[in-house]
C-alpha cells in the first residue's frame, strides 16, 4: 500500500512537471539576457510548446478590409493581350497595326494599317486568342476591329486577381513579423485582415496597402505621331506619353536592383515569355527612342533603347 502511494506521487510529481514544462513559455515573463535586453520565452529557443497568439479582442491590434480593383485586374490582361497580338500580327504573319489597345467596353481595339487586311487578320486572332471573341468592324474606320472578352475568361481573371491579392498581402505582412495574422477572402472582391498586437496602423496601411502598376510606354517623337496622354514625373512635371501600352508588369518575371562596377545603382529586369517576344519587338523598333517606365501613373525614367533585346534582360540605368 506504501508503495503505491508512493508511486502515485512520482506519476503526479511527472505530470505536474510535464505541465510547467509547456506552460511556462506561454506566461509573458520576461528574462534579461546577458546584455541586460529583455527576452520573452517565444524568443528562445529549445522551448517545446510556443506562447498562446491572443487575437484582437484580448490583445488588440489592426483590423483592416481592402477591395481589389479587379476591373483594373480585367483591362490590365486585356491590354496584354492586345499587345502580344499586335506583335504576333507584325513579325508572325506581316500584317501591321497601326494601334493595339483594351478599350472602356471590357473589349480590345485592333486598327490596321492596311484596310485590306481585316480579314485574314480575323482569322489569325480567332485562332490565337482564347481570351477575346469577335464583337464588329468600324465602319467609319473599316481597319479597326473591336473585340470583347469572354465572360468565363472576365470570371476567371477576377478571381485569380482577388488570390493574388491575398497573396501578395500574405508576403507583406509577413515583414512586420507578426505571429498569426488572419488573412482571407470575403465576398466577391474583398480581403480581411487583422494583425493582433499590432498598433501603428498607419504603417501599416503604408506597407501592406500600396499599389504597384507597372507599365511601358513609348515617348512620342514629334506631335501627331500617335495618340498620346499626358502623366506626371517624380517630379510633378507633366510628361506626354504615347496611349498605348507596349508592355506592363505582368510580362515582368523578375525585377532587382543592382550596381556596376563604379557603384552606379540600376535596376535588372528579367521577361517571361510572352514579355521577352514582345520586348524583342518593341527594342528592336525602337533603337534610340525613349521607353517611359511609369509605375503607379507617374512616369519613373525614360531611358533610351540602345539595341534589340533579344533574350527578355535588360538594365535600366540613370
Amino acid at each position: 500500500m506504501q508503495w503505491n502511494l508512493k508511486t502515485r506521487f512520482i506519476i503526479l510529481g511527472v505530470v505536474l512537471l510535464g505541465a510547467l514544462i509547456f506552460l511556462v513559455p506561454t506566461a509573458k515573463i520576461a528574462y534579461k539576457s546577458f546584455n541586460g535586453e529583455e527576452i520573452y520565452p517565444e524568443d528562445k529557443e529549445g522551448w517545446i510548446s510556443k506562447p498562446i497568439s491572443l487575437g484582437l479582442d484580448l490583445s488588440g491590434g489592426v483590423q483592416l478590409v481592402y477591395r481589389v480593383e479587379v476591373e483594373e485586374a480585367v483591362k490590365s490582361r486585356l491590354q496584354a493581350e492586345a499587345t502580344n497580338l499586335k506583335t504576333r500580327l507584325q513579325s508572325e504573319h506581316n500584317i501591321p497595326v497601326r494601334r493595339a489597345i483594351a478599350n472602356d467596353n471590357k473589349g480590345v481595339d485592333i486598327t490596321l494599317v492596311t484596310p485590306s487586311r481585316v480579314e485574314s487578320a480575323k482569322d489569325i486572332i480567332s485562332a490565337e486568342s482564347k481570351l477575346l471573341i469577335f464583337d464588329s468592324v468600324d465602319q467609319a474606320n473599316p481597319a479597326t476591329i473591336h473585340y470583347t472578352i469572354k465572360e468565363n475568361e472576365e470570371r476567371t481573371i477576377r478571381q485569380d486577381s482577388v488570390t493574388q491579392a491575398v497573396e501578395n498581402l500574405r508576403s507583406r505582412v509577413d515583414q512586420f513579423g507578426v505571429s498569426e495574422p488572419l488573412i482571407q477572402r470575403i465576398g466577391v472582391d474583398r480581403i480581411l485582415l487583422q494583425m493582433p498586437g499590432v498598433k501603428d496602423i498607419n504603417s501599416v496601411k503604408k506597407m501592406v496597402g500600396r499599389v504597384a502598376k507597372l507599365e511601358f510606354r513609348f515617348i512620342p517623337d514629334r506631335a501627331g505621331d500617335a495618340d498620346t496622354v499626358t502623366m506626371k514625373s517624380r517630379d510633378g512635371d507633366p510628361v506626354t506619353v504615347e496611349e498605348e501600352v507596349k508592355m506592363d508588369g505582368s510580362m515582368v518575371k523578375k525585377a532587382n536592383v543592382e550596381f556596376d562596377e563604379y557603384g552606379t545603382p540600376g535596376v535588372a529586369l528579367e521577361m517571361n515569355p510572352q514579355g521577352t517576344r514582345i520586348f524583342s519587338e518593341i527594342s528592336s523598333k525602337g533603337i534610340g527612342r525613349q521607353l517611359a517606365i511609369i509605375l503607379d501613373g507617374v512616369v519613373f525614367s525614360s531611358p533610351v533603347i540602345q539595341s534589340r533585346i533579344p533574350n527578355g534582360r535588360a538594365s535600366i540605368t540613370g
